[in-house]
């Protein structure tokens, strides 16, 4: 199954993510935004499920504490309500 979802500029910021990390760590591919918010990538729920993963760790402090995520900067709620609906 693929997902089309949004990473916000925050996100990619605290992260210190680009579309070429995005890309080749993660194996999501950028999308138009087509005028909509934030980043819109589409991969593979697996591909998903690894960045969440790392946004989560950040939400605990992480690799840097000064650059935490917060609990609603979550992703994997997002995915499983993608999930959810398309099965």
């Amino acid at each position: 199954m693929q997902i089309t979802m949004s990473i916000s500029g925050r996100i990619a910021q605290i992260c210190q993510l680009d579309d070429d990390c995005i890309a080749g760590h993660y194996g999501l591919t950028q999308v138009p935004s087509n005028g909509r918010r934030g980043w819109w990538f589409t991969g593979s729920v697996d591909a998903w499920r690894k960045l969440a993963n790392d946004v989560d760790f950040r939400s605990v402090g992480g690799w840097d504490r000064g650059g935490s995520t917060r609990k609603s900067d979550g992703l994997h709620g997002r995915i499983n309500k993608y999930v959810d609906k398309h099965q």
